[in-house]
């Protein structure tokens, strides 16, 4: 009998007190492991969307030659006028995107490479047009398409035709910028700050400023501020204006040598920063 009862006590199970004290410690460790796997997941996505962006500098550099960059267009209803990001998708190997922009079947088509993977959009439009807009106001209320977060730098790279007419012969090439400012020191191409309210939007344009590729000369795909800002939620709205990213660190950033960087937050509304958009300013200085 005692050797039975000394059995029973051996085989008990776990006080309250050790369970409770097992779980502090699971607790524990999931509040150490899961931001770190929170920053592996961010890396990760950072590294994906600056890949992006080097396939942009790579389309960019094959497009242009020994000719004109792409710019961010002209708002009309000749897709030759039209933004940087429909140029350069025969060089993405987008060119039945390209070719066919009209067939309804693909407007409801994203572009992996124009979209940032931490912000997890659907990337395309489709609800035309957007309140308030009429067809006069341009091609890009007549039509759906896929959504960019990158947009030109404006600045230097503006509201231009990137067809044959005269203006748009005023384009510069990658030679001329060697020239001035440098192609390592002039930016094309950065990740645009958006609401993160309108990460789910739909909609083209009107107070979104997120017009589709198929469109040119709109803030949906270029911008001119120096704004650089990590993705909030804002009342009233600065994001048609400038810079950002949902990344802690800064936003990523393609220069016209091809070379991607990400550019941190303190540079917002910096001279230095405006230097680098200005492919005419030869005033040195470092966004290191």
């Amino acid at each position: 009998m005692g050797r039975n009862r000394a059995e029973v006590q051996r085989r008990r199970g776990f006080t309250l007190i050790e369970l409770l004290v097992v779980i502090s410690i699971i607790a524990v460790l999931m509040g150490l492991l899961l931001p770190a796997i929170q920053k592996v997941r961010e890396a990760a996505a950072q590294m994906q969307c600056k890949n992006n962006l080097k396939q942009i500098g790579i389309a960019m550099t094959a497009y242009a030659g020994d000719k004109s960059i792409p710019y961010n267009g002209a708002d009309t209803v000749n897709s030759a006028d039209w933004c940087w990001a429909f140029q350069l998708l025969p060089q993405i190997e987008q060119v039945g995107l390209y070719e066919g922009y009209a067939v309804t079947a693909n407007q409801s088509q994203q572009v992996k490479t124009y979209l940032c993977p931490a912000r997890g959009r659907s990337g395309f439009t489709n609800t035309v047009p957007a309140a308030g807009v009429t067809p006069a106001d341009g091609p890009y209320s007549q039509i759906n398409g896929p959504l960019t977060d990158y947009a030109i730098n404006t600045v230097s790279f503006g509201n231009i035709s990137n067809g044959t007419t005269a203006i748009a012969k005023t384009r510069v090439s990658l030679a001329t910028i060697s020239t001035l400012r440098g192609t390592s020191n002039t930016i094309y191409v950065m990740e645009k700050l958006l609401d993160i309210s309108d990460y789910r939007n739909q909609i083209d344009g009107g107070g979104t400023y997120d017009e589709n590729i198929f469109s040119g000369g709109r803030t949906g795909t270029g911008r001119d501020g120096t704004v650089l800002s990590k993705d909030t939620q804002t009342n009233p709205p600065v994001h048609q204006l400038g810079w950002g990213s949902p990344f802690g660190n800064g936003v990523p950033t393609l220069f016209c040598d091809g070379h991607v960087v990400s550019v941190s937050y303190p540079y917002n509304g910096t001279a230095v920063f405006l230097s680098h958009l200005t492919y005419t300013d030869k005033t040195p200085g470092s966004l290191d």
